[in-house]
């Protein structure tokens, strides 16, 4: 095994067992983590584990009065 994490509900690393030299940008639920902004990326949406919420709107959560 080259790599193993442990996170909490958060997406936070609470643990991990990595092997000497290897690198995993695949981390938390499958997303992609760009070490430079501890941003988590899923597809057009990033979630931020500092502040344990996404940096964008969901596309399909508009206010349907507002939106509408």
């Amino acid at each position: 095994m080259a790599a193993s994490y442990d996170y909490d509900p958060f997406g936070n690393i609470a643990g991990s067992v990595i092997q000497p030299g290897v690198t995993n940008p695949w981390q938390y639920a499958g997303g992609y983590c760009d070490s430079t902004t501890d941003l988590i990326t899923f597809g057009i949406r990033s979630f931020d584990v500092r502040f344990n919420r996404w940096t964008q709107v969901h596309i399909r959560r508009r206010h349907p009065a507002r939106d509408a």
